[in-house]
């Protein structure tokens, strides 16, 4: 019986660590990160360095990035330039309204390419 209690008193004691640990794991969601995206202005940015990072990890230099973007109904639409070198590249970044910028498009048009 003593023994019992000790372990129905372990238990307990144990119980308010275990529901706080899984509060804070209820917090974290796997895109607790990732914006939702609900107007052009918001998808530029990514756009913008996803256009760069392309470039920049192959060692080109990279200039005046210039865009325009719009909304037309639900899709979200970027039209960029990024001056790589001695070319001009252009981007279209597309994403549909309220969607996380993971489910966003990139298409490059490249004249080196």
């Amino acid at each position: 019986m003593q023994k019992s209690r000790l372990a129905i008193a372990a238990l307990l004691c144990t119980l308010p660590v275990a529901t706080a640990v899984a509060q804070d794991a209820a917090h974290v969601h796997p895109d607790h990160h990732e914006r939702v995206i609900g107007q052009a202005s918001e998808l530029e940015p990514w756009c913008r360095e996803q256009t760069r990072a392309r470039y920049v990890a192959r060692g080109e230099q990279v200039y005046q990035w210039t865009s325009r973007y719009s909304d037309r109904g639900q899709v979200l639409q970027v039209e960029g330039s990024l001056r790589v070198a001695d070319r001009r590249v252009r981007a279209v970044c597309t994403l549909a309204r309220g969607a996380r910028e993971r489910h966003a498009s990139l298409t490059l048009e490249d004249p080196a390419s």
